[in-house]
């Protein structure tokens, strides 16, 4: 059969064209369009320094609703203002944290390093605090052998602004000591 017989055919009464349309259940097999025309305004979230963030035109504000418009976002603006300084997944943050000093007990002189307890079971012992310290280094110290005649030895490094090393002279007494900067130096933290 010829092309045209075939055309005739589709447009003569009771053809697919008869009507002058053609519904997509009457196209097989038809190539894509190469251009496909779009009606409407496709509009894409815009940030603007002037005005809140947008999604689709609509402004997205610091409310619980407007932040759940986001997608996943459950959090309220109160719970969202808690993460500010937050460089890093927060777990892996976590992670770093020390979670409880180390314990040490000691009899005889020690040098201390950070994130560790010195429980100082004896009379004279010198605990002598870590060299170079940076900014929070933390060293805890509890006198548990009923003495009153300790020492922290300073280490170059200030104790509570004084160029002095510090006796316990407590017995018994339980604290930290934290580096605060060079003025300062090591201050009780707690």
């Amino acid at each position: 059969m010829s092309k045209a017989r075939v055309l005739a055919d589709l447009v003569a009464a009771g053809g697919e064209l008869a009507d002058g349309a053609i519904a997509v259940a009457e196209v097989t097999g038809a190539a894509p369009l190469a251009s496909p025309t779009f009606t409407g305004t496709a509009t894409a979230p815009t940030i603007n320094a002037s005005t809140a963030l947008q999604i689709g035109g609509t402004a997205i504000t610091s409310t619980a609703a407007e932040l759940n418009k986001l997608d996943g976002v459950t959090a309220s603006a109160a719970e969202l203002s808690h993460i500010t300084g937050v460089t890093s997944a927060i777990q892996t943050q976590i992670d770093t944290k020390q979670k409880e000093f180390t314990p040490n007990v000691i009899t005889s002189n020690t040098t201390a390093t950070k994130d560790n307890r010195y429980f100082l079971n004896g009379a004279t012992i010198t605990l002598t605090l870590p060299a170079s310290p940076s900014a929070g280094d933390t060293v805890a110290i509890s006198e548990m052998g009923g003495n009153a005649d300790n020492i922290i030895g300073r280490n170059g490094s200030n104790i509570q602004s004084l160029a002095e090393d510090m006796t316990i002279d407590t017995a018994y007494a339980a604290f930290q000591l934290q580096y605060v900067n060079a003025t300062v130096g090591w201050a009780i933290s707690q």
